[in-house]
């Protein structure tokens, strides 16, 4: 990617925040009718949060409200106008449907695809690759030993599993699922038809 000081003297969040475009998530989630019914916490507003979450590593809704509100100031730069509680994230992950994230990431990866291959080491087929993969999310247990089904053969299947495909040109990814443990990789390539 070419060296811009568009950016210079911004924290990293703040800089991922500034690519998004409010107008094309609003247009996603009018399309999707994601924010009827909601008063204050609107989609965009909603993957500011989920993103802030992912980047600083919080386990819990406690540790991402924590992390805003100690922003204080800060959150009027981030587009909120009040204190986030953890009942409207909990309302907010119950209610709206994640299509419509998926779609903003589409959109997303449509937009910037063409600038970050360019600083990669390319690859010299002539034809698109991709790589399928997928990993077991065991929820709860390392810390409960109750939760999940104990068959007779002793394997345990409580979790999800997270399949992935990967764009090999430009190395990140294009499309995310994720379903029951038990389900083979070959399910997931015939629902998105990848």
């Amino acid at each position: 990617m070419s060296k811009s000081t568009t950016f210079f003297g911004q924290p990293i969040f703040s800089q991922m925040i500034n690519l998004l475009d409010k107008n094309k998530v609003n247009a996603r989630a009018s399309s999707h009718k994601s924010d009827h019914y909601c008063k204050r916490f609107s989609t965009f507003q909603h993957l500011i949060s989920m993103i802030y979450g992912v980047t600083s590593g919080c386990n819990s809704l406690r540790e991402l409200c924590g992390g805003i509100v100690s922003y204080g100031d800060k959150i009027s730069h981030w587009k909120f106008d009040y204190s986030l509680k953890r009942s409207t994230i909990s309302d907010a992950n119950k209610r709206r449907d994640c299509i419509v994230f998926e779609h903003i990431y589409d959109d997303l990866v449509t937009e910037f695809l063409p600038s970050l291959a360019d600083s990669q080491k390319q690859l010299v087929i002539d034809k698109k690759v991709y790589a399928i993969d997928s990993t077991t999310i065991a929820l709860f247990q390392p810390i409960f030993e109750c939760v999940g089904r104990n068959s007779h053969n002793g394997k345990r299947k409580g979790g999800i599993k997270s399949h992935q495909k990967l764009d090999m040109q430009v190395g990140i990814l294009v499309k995310v699922y994720h379903s029951n443990a038990r389900e083979h990789d070959s399910l997931f390539i015939k629902k998105k038809k990848v």
